[in-house]
């Protein structure tokens, strides 16, 4: 597996003040896209609470040049800006429009848990948000359609049964929502 290390450098306006953050990122080069890195720098950056206003350039110093490149906040801008609620509420929509939902699969669904310990199956509104999430713990699952015929019909019979709630559209920056299936089923009938 062909892996070198890159330099993210992260500048983040706050208030008039602007700080640098140069991270360091073991890259994989078969595997990693921009999105990834761009995930794992600022999951582990000082500034990751400011996620809002944040700017990410990437250089890479190599005989094999990975590139460079530049992301601001405007590329993350939308869902994974979102309050939970508020991402409830657009997973719905989206759903209730295109009849389907995504989960993370390998060997088993992806699964997370809440404070009180109670597990739920992991879902998105649509392949590319469950794909920027298939990293850390989930970064051998692979995005996996669930049509909504068969989560109204089969899936939550089985989740209630086996005491599992929906953990519905985390981002890599915030957790997801915990819905109870039957109350999730209601809203997207």
């Amino acid at each position: 597996m062909n892996s070198r290390q890159i330099f993210v450098i992260i500048s983040v306006r706050q208030f008039a003040s602007a700080n640098r953050e140069e991270v360091p990122v073991a890259l994989n080069q078969q595997k990693d896209t921009f999105m990834q890195i761009a995930v794992r720098v600022i999951r582990t950056s000082r500034h990751r609470q400011y996620i809002g206003s944040f700017r990410l350039s990437f250089h890479c110093q190599s005989e094999q040049s990975f590139g460079s490149g530049l992301m601001s906040s405007g590329r993350f801008a939308g869902a994974v800006d979102l309050s939970g609620p508020d991402r409830l509420q657009m997973f719905i929509n989206k759903v209730s429009e295109s009849q389907e939902m995504w989960g993370l699969y390998v060997d088993g669904w992806a699964e997370e848990t809440d404070g009180d310990g109670k597990k739920g199956l992991v879902v998105w509104p649509d392949e590319q948000h469950a794909r920027l999430c298939a990293t850390d713990k989930w970064r051998q699952h692979s995005p996996k359609m669930i049509k909504l015929s068969s989560f109204n019909e089969r899936w939550v019979d089985k989740l209630v049964r086996m005491r599992l709630k929906v953990a519905v559209f985390p981002t890599p920056f915030d957790g997801p929502v915990f819905v109870d299936p039957v109350a999730l089923r209601a809203e997207l009938l």
